[in-house]
């Protein structure tokens, strides 16, 4: 895949503090698509080399700045090298959420099919009837919850050994 990923970081002096002290931001750019961060990190921009990214200097601030830097730089790496390897779509935002932990919600097949279920029931009379909703409702008791009395077990069930499990499980294989 090899998708140019570009890693900058900047000075954001529009939000410096009293002290003049500017945060630091990383902007992640992925073809032509900005995703930015704060490093939570804040400096005086005359100890700001722009040029390079990096902090002046070897005293003890300059020193835990620019291991920051390069930590986040070393994770931005890692996570692209992942997404290439699992085969994922690689994103500005992807990358951003991923060092956030922020992850996507992972809808189940109950819940889609309920949705869906929801979504029919509120066109009937427009573009569905009545009797299409209803069967949409026993497709549902019948292949995806399981009853709790008698021998029946749910397509989903039987498939996934499990109730509800998440769509990212579902193959068309099983």
């Amino acid at each position: 895949m090899n998708t140019p990923v570009s890693q900058l970081f900047y000075l954001k002096r529009a939000k410096a503090d009293k002290m003049g002290n500017a945060p630091i931001y990383l902007r992640i750019t992925v073809d032509g698509k900005r995703a930015e961060l704060s490093t939570k990190k804040i400096i005086q921009p005359n100890n700001w080399d722009v040029e390079k990214g990096y902090a002046k200097g070897t005293k003890e601030d300059a020193r835990i700045i620019n291991q920051t830097i390069d930590g986040l730089k070393n994770r931005v790496n890692k996570i692209v090298l992942s997404l290439e390897h699992d085969e994922k779509q690689i994103t500005a935002e992807v990358i951003k959420n991923s060092l956030l932990g922020v992850t996507e919600k992972k809808y189940t097949i109950k819940e889609i099919f309920e949705y869906h279920n929801k979504m029919v029931w509120a066109k009937v009379g427009k573009d569905y009837v009545e009797k299409t909703a209803q069967r949409y409702d026993i497709t549902l008791n019948k292949i995806i919850i399981p009853k709790r009395h008698g021998t029946f077990r749910s397509m989903v069930l039987w498939a996934f050994q499990c109730y509800n499990t998440a769509i990212v499980r579902v193959s068309d294989g099983f």
